[in-house]
């Protein structure tokens, strides 16, 4: 990226556009108020938020072994400490960008372990997040319709329109003549534009990718994810319980559901803000005190994205320390 290209008007306008999540959450703070947010949680019962924390060690495992599973459908054979310390230091820079965009990173790790293109190891980030995204998702679509007076029947009807359409645009991702002709169009669009060759080349890429996950690896890699947002939920649940909160599993799953997905619009900084507005606001239908309801949040955010921090400057240190050349 260029000097031009960091000071520029897009750059410029996508530098303040991570700024509303934090103007939000300050403004967030004061309105509900920082002397009872602060009661809420100096009344945290530590042995239960401890207890919550360290389920994130079992989480965290399986998804190393998904990223290993899936990885290995490409005939890829990576080594669990490697891929785990590769993992983790892309959460670690997915923390500090908009949308985590910066776990992207984890493929620069793998072409300099196993010598895979980028090229190649970048769609297989994207179909790593995509399996979270696929356990996340139906719990948001619920999360959203119980705002409304809907009942059960049609917010599962909603969820089972949702997976139609993105067992479609599966569909067409694994279609080859349909990723072709996409090529196409962006050849036509950008003509002669090195951009344009590059995103054609990752198209291909991406079919190619998904075309190599068989089915059993599918399975396999998706009960992974299942097994990890069982451990996630149940955190998110104990956390809950340790602030005294009176709500049920699934309010709490809804809550975090919902807020992971507005975490992913790029407005903020690990979703700072935005996914605490999204929390409050759905559990305040469930009769959360509001401050009790950010207090929760940001437990929350301690317990994960604290110690994914923590983990992934730990790998990043033991990483330069046996690998200087990176």
């Amino acid at each position: 990226m260029t000097d031009e290209s960091k000071t520029g008007p897009a750059w410029r306008r996508r530098r303040w556009l991570s700024w509303i999540g934090i103007v939000l959450l300050a403004w967030l703070l004061w309105h509900l108020g920082p002397e009872k947010i602060a009661a809420v949680i100096s009344g945290t019962d530590l042995w239960l938020f401890v207890a919550a924390t360290a389920l994130y060690f079992p989480t965290i495992v399986l998804r190393i072994w998904r990223w290993q599973i899936l990885l290995r459908a490409l005939g890829v054979s990576y080594g669990f400490v490697p891929a785990g310390q590769g993992y983790l230091i892309g959460i670690l820079i997915g923390l500090a960008t908009p949308g985590r965009v910066g776990e992207l990173t984890r493929a620069v790790f793998l072409k300099h372990d196993c010598g895979v293109p980028l090229v190649r190891g970048m769609p297989m980030v994207l179909v790593d997040r995509l399996f979270d995204f696929l356990v996340v998702l139906p719990f948001g679509v619920l999360a959203l319709v119980s705002f409304g007076p809907a009942d059960a029947g049609s917010a599962w009807t909603a969820v089972a329109g949702l997976v139609a359409v993105m067992a479609l645009g599966l569909g067409l991702i694994l279609h080859k003549p349909s990723v072709d002709r996409l090529r196409l169009l962006v050849a036509r669009i950008l003509p002669g534009a090195r951009i344009g060759l590059k995103v054609a080349e990752l198209l291909a890429e991406t079919n190619r990718g998904f075309r190599q996950i068989r089915p059993a690896i599918f399975v396999l890699a998706l009960s992974a994810t299942v097994a990890a947002f069982a451990l996630f939920y149940l955190e998110c649940f104990i956390i809950a319980k340790s602030l005294g909160m009176e709500a049920t599993p699934l309010a709490t799953t809804y809550a975090i559901s919902l807020g992971t997905l507005v975490a992913m619009v790029p407005l903020s900084i690990s979703g700072i803000g935005t996914r605490d507005g999204a929390i409050v606001a759905y559990l305040g239908l469930h009769g959360v005190p509001s401050p009790v309801a950010i207090g929760f949040s940001l437990l929350w955010f301690v317990a994960f994205y604290g110690m994914s921090a923590i983990l992934g400057t730990i790998a990043w240190g033991a990483r330069n320390f046996t690998s200087p050349r990176l």
